[in-house]
C-alpha cells in the first residue's frame, strides 16, 4: 500500500498504466482529500525468498551467491515492481532502475533482504559521478555503510555483502591478498592429494561462474583445479612467495611441460596457488604394475621426457620474448614426484624451492632439499651433511636420473626399477642413503645397470645412454647445459620413434605390394635419411639443418604419430589400398616433408626420383609409357613415361598423343642458328616461329641402325612433346619431326616460348653483354638462378636415362620478348643441342663425338681418346664447363686462348690449365660453394659408371651429382 499526493498524480494516466502492468482487477485505488491509496500486489517476500534459494554453499557450507545468478532474477520490471511496492519516491524510481540494471544488482539484492529498498538512492548519492557500475565498488567500508543505513543497517550489509562478491578466478591473474571474510567458490569437497615443499596440496572445484579460465555451459561440469596451501608460519614472507612469483614469471613464457599457475592469493594466514590438475605424477607412472592406455607405447615416454627437458631449459635460460627479460634459473628439486604427468606429457612443478637470478649473477645458492636424485654437490655424505652451493648443473644430475629410471621401467617394469633402488644402497656415516652417487663418487652399481641395460633394449635406443653418463659426471661443469641435453633428447626422442613408424611402414609396403604404398615408404626412409634419424652418431643439429628455421619438435613428432594411426588403420584391414587409405600415409608424410627446407625438399624429391625410376623393371615400362605410373606424385609419373620412351626408344612403340610427323614442305624460310640448327616459320592453320635440330645420319646407314635412329628421333621428340612436361626439363616444346633428306638428317620442330620474337644462345648473351660491363651484367641471383636451373634440368634427363652429349654455351637459349637484350630473363633458359642425344643403353648405338670444333672444347678428355662410351660424367663435365662461363661471363674459347703459346694442346692440359688458372677466381666471385661445384664437374668426382647401366651402379652416380651439384647450388643465394 503507498500514499501519493492527489495534486502529483493524472488519475487517468495512472489508472492505465495500473491496468497495463496488473490487469483490471489486480489493484485498487482509494482517492481521499488531498492523497491517493494505492493497493498493488506485494512480491517482495517472494523475492526475498528467491534470493535465500539461490545461495549455495562452498567446502566449508559458508554460503554466497553464484555470479550471474540476479540478472535472471531482478530483471528490469521486477526491480520496478519492487520499489512500487517500497517507499521510494516515484521521480526517483526511473534512475534507480536503470542503476539496477546496469550494474548494481547486487546493492540492491542485500537491501532487498534487509528490507532498506529506500535506501538505495543514497549510494547513488555518494557516487561522485561514477560511471561504471555501482557493484563494483563492492566491498564497502563498514564506516561509510553506518554512514548511509545506520550502525545496525550498515553491520548487516558489511556481514552480507561478502557472500555477494565471491572471486572469479581468470587466466593471467596476479597475485592477491584476499580479506578473511572473503568466501571462496570452492564447492563440493575437498580431497587431499599430497604435500609439496612447505605446503599441502587439495584437489577443488571451482563453481563454474566463477572462473574465466576455459569456456563453461550450463550443463557442463565444474573446473576441477589443484590447491597448493602453505602456511605463512612454516616459512618466511621471501618462501612462501618465491614459488608463486617463480610460476606467475614461467607464465609469461606459456610453456606446455611447466604446470600452469591458474592464480595465487593469500587468504587467512595462508598462501595460495591454484593449478590446473594433472592425471598423476611420474612417481605414481613408474609404481604402476600396469601402464595407463596412453603410456603402453615406449616412445611415449622419450617423447614426454623431451618435452620435459624443454621445460628445465626454459627455466634455466629464461626468456620473454618482447620484453627484453633474460635469467637463469634453477629448479633444485627435481624427481619424479615434482614432475606431473597429463594427457601423455610431462610437466614441471613444485617450485618451492626453485630461483631465478639476473644473469650477470652467480646461479649457484644453497642446496635445501634432500633426496635420491640430488647431485653429489648437493650434500657432504662424507663430512658433516652441511649443504652445499649449487647451481644448474645439479638439475642436469636430476634430469639424468629421472632418465635412468624411466627406462629401467620401461625395460624392466616396476620390480625391476625397484630393485635398481634398492641395489643403489649404500651407507655414510650412521645413515643409509640411495642416491644414484656413492657419496660424492662414482656408483659402482649405477654403472653396472646401465651397461646391462645397453645389452638388453632395442638397437634405436642406443643413443640414451651416453646421453645419461652425460649428465651422471661428478664434475658437475663436466655436464651438459640444459640446451645441450634438449637438443641431444630430442634427436632422440624422434629418432626412436621415426624408427619405429618406418619400421612398421616397411612391413605393411612389404606385405601390400602396392606400388603407391612402396613409394610413401621410400619418401619417407629418404626424408628420415636427409634428417640423419639412421645414423647413431647424428644428433640434433642434423635435423635442424635440413629443416625450417621454425623447426618444432612436437610438429615433428605429431606428423609420425599421425602417420602411425594411418599404418594402424591399414593394418587392421585385408581390403587392397584404396586413394583414399593410402592417404593416411601420404598427408602426413607430406607434412613432414614440409618441415624441411627448400633445398632439402628439392633435394629429397629428386633422391626419390632417382631411386624409383631405377628400381622399377625393364618389363613395366610398356605398361607405364600407355597408362603412366599410379603414384600420388604426378611429376614423378611425367618422369616415368619419359623414362618409359628412353627405354624403348629403339624400337618401334606406339606413344599415346606422339608428336606429328611432320611434311618437309611445312617448313618454311629457314635461317642457320649455330652449326646444326635453324630457324624457320612453320606453315599450318598459322605461321609460327619454330627450331629446327637437325639429327643427321650417314648414307650408309642402312637396315637396322637406320630404323633405330628414326625410333630414337620419335622417342626423343616424344620426351620433349610432353605435356605436362615433367618439372625440370628446361626445353623447348616440340611440336614434331620431319624427314629433311637433302641434307641427310631427321629435324626436330620446336615451337618458340609464348610471346618470343627471337630465340638468343648463352654465347650470344656473353657477346652482347659483356663482363667488363658490370652494369649490363646480371645480378648475381639471376646468375645463380640460371646454374641451378641448367643442373636440374641435366639430372632429370639422366633420371630417365638420356643423355644429352652436347652441352655449351651454344645449346642453352633464352627467349627475346623485345629489342633489349638486357631484358632477357637469364632465370629461364631452354637446353637444345639434342643433335646427339640417345638413351643410356649399352645397346643404342652412337654417333660418337662431334667434329665441330667448338664444341670439341666442351667434350671430355676421356670421351676425345675414344676410351669409353659416352657415360653421365661426360655431361657433367661439359656442364662444369658451361657453370665457369656463366660464373666468369665469359665465353670459354676467350679462357683457351690464353693456353696459345702452351707446348701441351691437348684436351686433359686443357682441363688442367682452366682448374688452375679460373677455376680459383669463382671463389671471390661467385663464392666457395659455386667454385667447388665447378672443380667437382671438372675433375669428375663422381663414383664410376660401369658398363653395364645396371641401377645398382647408375643410382649412386645421380646421387652424388645431386648432392655435389645440384643441392650445394640451391644454397646459392645472391
Amino acid at each position: 500500500m503507498q500514499k501519493v499526493e492527489k495534486k502529483y498524480l493524472d488519475l487517468g494516466l495512472l489508472n492505465n498504466l495500473l491496468v497495463s502492468k496488473f490487469g483490471n482487477d489486480g489493484f485498487e485505488v482509494e482517492i481521499l482529500t488531498d492523497v491517493v491509496i494505492l493497493s498493488i500486489p506485494d512480491n517482495l517476500s517472494e523475492v526475498k525468498d528467491r534470493i535465500v534459494e539461490l545461495h549455495t554453499r562452498n567446502v566449508e557450507s559458508a554460503a554466497f551467491m553464484p555470479a550471474g545468478e540476479l540478472e535472471n532474477l531482478l530483471t528490469e520490471n521486477v526491480v520496478r515492481d519492487i520499489l512500487n511496492a517500497s517507499s521510494v519516491e516515484i521521480w526517483n524510481q526511473e534512475e534507480i532502475t536503470r542503476v539496477v540494471v546496469s550494474g548494481a544488482r547486487r546493492i540492491f539484492a542485500i537491501l532487498v533482504l534487509q528490507g532498506k529498498v529506500h535506501l538505495f538512492m543514497k549510494f547513488i548519492r555518494q557516487d561522485q559521478f561514477y560511471s561504471g557500475d555501482l557493484d563494483a565498488k563492492l566491498p564497502f567500508q563498514e564506516p561509510l555503510l553506518e554512514s548511509l543505513l545506520g550502525k545496525a543497517a550498515g553491520r548487516l550489509f558489511w556481514t552480507s555483502q561478502w557472500t555477494f562478491i565471491a572471486p572469479i578466478f581468470r587466466n593471467d591473474l596476479s597475485h592477491r591478498k584476499l580479506d578473511d571474510t572473503v568466501v571462496l567458490p570452492f564447492i563440493g569437497s575437498s580431497e587431499p592429494i599430497g604435500e609439496g615443499a612447505f605446503g599441502v596440496v587439495t584437489k577443488v572445484t571451482l563453481h563454474k561462474q566463477h572462473q574465466n579460465i576455459r569456456s563453461a555451459n550450463e550443463d557442463g561440469p565444474a573446473l576441477v583445479l589443484v590447491r597448493k596451501c602453505i602456511p605463512l608460519a612454516s616459512a618466511s614472507n621471501a618462501n612462501h612467495e618465491q614459488e608463486g612469483n617463480i610460476l606467475s614469471a614461467l607464465r609469461l613464457i606459456q610453456h606446455p611441460n611447466i604446470v600452469r599457475l591458474v592464480a595465487s592469493f593469500e587468504y587467512r594466514s595462508t598462501y595460495n596457488l591454484l593449478f590446473e590438475p594433472a592425471d598423476f605424477g611420474l612417481h605414481d607412472l613408474l609404481d604402476m604394475e600396469s601402464r595407463p592406455p596412453l603410456w603402453h607405447d615406449d616412445n611415449t615416454f622419450f617423447t614426454a621426457f623431451q618435452g620435459l627437458c624443454s621445460a628445465v631449459s626454459a627455466l634455466h635460460d629464461y626468456r620473454v620474448s618482447g620484453l627484453n627479460v633474460e635469467l637463469i634459473g634453477c629448479h633444485h628439486d627435481l624427481k619424479p614426484a615434482n614432475v606431473l604427468v597429463k594427457d601423455g606429457q610431462f610437466l614441471l612443478a613444485d617450485f618451492g624451492l626453485s630461483r631465478l637470478k639476473p644473469v650477470e649473477g652467480d646461479s649457484k645458492t644453497h642446496f635445501r632439499g634432500i633426496n635420491y636424485h640430488n647431485a653429489p654437490e648437493c650434500l657432504d655424505l662424507d663430512g658433516d651433511y652441511k649443504h652445499l652451493r649449487v647451481g644448474r648443473k645439479s638439475d642436469i644430475w636430476a634430469m639424468g636420473t629421472i632418465l635412468l629410471d624411466i627406462v629401467t621401467y620401461l625395460q624392466r617394469g616396476r620390480q625391476g626399477l625397484k630393485a635398481f633402488e634398492k641395489g643403489r644402497k649404500h651407507k655414510s656415516g650412521g645413515f643409509t642413503f640411495y642416491t644414484f652417487h656413492n657419496s660424492g663418487q662414482d656408483h659402482p652399481f649405477v654403472h653396472a645397470h646401465l651397461q646391462a641395460l645397453e645389452k638388453e633394449v632395442l638397437s634405436s635406443w642406443q643413443t640414451v645412454f651416453p646421453l645419461i653418463l652425460s649428465t651422471l659426471q661428478i664434475e658437475s661443469e663436466s655436464r651438459p647445459t640444459a640446451e645441450s641435453l634438449l637438443k641431444s633428447m630430442s634427436y632422440m626422442a624422434l629418432r626412436v620413434q621415426a624408427l619405429a613408424v618406418q619400421s612398421r611402414l616397411q612391413a605393411y609396403t612389404k606385405s601390400s605390394r602396392n606400388s603407391s604404398v612402396d613409394m610413401e615408404c621410400k619418401t619417407l626412409s629418404t626424408c628420415l635419411t636427409l634428417m640423419g634419424l639412421f645414423e647413431a652418431g647424428e644428433d640434433w643439429p642434423s635435423v635442424v639443418k635440413v629443416t625450417n628455421v621454425e623447426i618444432d619438435f612436437s610438429r615433428l613428432v605429431s606428423c609420425l604419430l599421425e602417420l602411425e594411426n594411418g599404418i594402424s588403420g591399414l593394418e587392421t584391414t585385408d581390403l587392397v589400398p584404396t586413394t583414399w587409405t593410402i592417404r593416411q600415409l601420404s598427408r602426413p608424410i607430406g607434412r613432414l616433408v614440409a618441415e624441411m627446407n627448400f633445398a632439402t625438399r628439392s633435394k629429397l624429391y629428386n633422391l626419390i626420383d632417382i631411386e624409383y625410376l631405377q628400381d622399377i623393371e625393364r618389363s613395366q615400362w610398356t605398361k607405364i609409357s600407355t597408362n603412366g605410373l599410379h603414384v600420388e606424385k604426378p611429376s614423378l609419373s611425367c618422369l616415368a613415361v619419359a623414362k618409359a620412351v628412353a627405354q624403348q626408344a629403339s624400337t618401334q612403340f606406339i606413344w599415346p598423343d606422339p608428336p606429328s610427323e611432320l611434311e618437309s614442305d611445312t617448313i618454311k624460310s629457314l635461317q642457320t642458328f649455330g652449326s646444326q640448327s635453324a630457324v624457320a616459320t612453320m606453315h599450318g592453320h598459322s605461321e609460327i616461329p619454330v627450331l629446327i635440330e637437325y639429327i643427321q645420319y650417314d648414307q650408309k646407314w642402312v637396315g637396322d641402325v637406320r630404323k633405330e635412329l628414326l625410333h630414337r628421333v620419335q622417342g626423343l621428340a616424344t620426351v620433349l612433346h610432353m605435356k605436362p612436361k615433367p618439372p625440370g626439363f628446361s626445353t623447348l616444346h616440340c611440336v614434331g619431326f620431319y624427314h629433311a633428306k637433302e641434307i641427310n638428317s631427321f629435324g626436330l620442330v620446336s615451337e618458340y616460348p609464348p610471346s618470343a620474337s627471337r630465340l638468343k644462345t648463352l654465347q650470344q648473351l656473353f657477346a652482347e653483354l659483356p663482363a667488363h660491363n658490370t652494369a649490363t651484367q646480371p645480378p648475381l641471383g639471376d646468375v645463380f638462378h640460371l646454374s641451378r636451373t641448367l643442373a636440374n634440368s641435366i639430372l632429370q634427363f639422366h633420371k630417365v636415362s638420356w643423355l644429352h652429349k652436347n652441352i655449351s654455351s651454344f645449346n642453352i637459349c633464352f627467349a627475346c620478348r623485345s629489342t633489349d637484350v638486357r631484358a632477357v630473363d637469364v632465370t629461364t633458359p631452354y637446353l637444345i643441342g639434342f643433335n646427339y642425344s640417345r638413351p643410356n643403353s649399352t645397346d643404342a648405338f652412337t654417333h660418337g663425338p662431334s667434329e665441330n670444333p667448338e664444341q670439341k672444347d666442351y667434350y671430355h678428355p676421356a670421351y676425345l681418346r675414344d676410351e669409353k662410351r659416352f657415360q653421365y660424367v661426360y655431361d657433367y663435365y661439359s656442364l662444369g664447363l658451361v657453370l665457369l662461363e656463366i660464373g666468369l661471363w665469359r665465353p670459354l674459347r676467350t679462357l683457351t686462348a690464353a693456353m696459345r703459346n702452351e707446348k701441351d694442346q691437348s684436351p686433359e692440359a686443357l682441363r688442367k690449365f682452366l682448374l688452375n688458372r679460373y677455376v680459383p677466381r669463382l671463389a671471390s666471385t661467385r663464392g666457395t660453394i659455386y667454385k667447388d661445384v665447378v672443380e667437382k664437374c671438372l675433375n669428375s668426382s663422381f663414383p664410376d659408371e660401369e658398363t653395364d647401366g645396371s641401377a645398382s651402379n647408375v643410382i649412386p652416380i645421380l646421387i652424388s651429382f645431386e648432392e655435389n651439384v645440384v643441392a650445394p647450388l640451391a644454397e646459392c643465394n645472391g
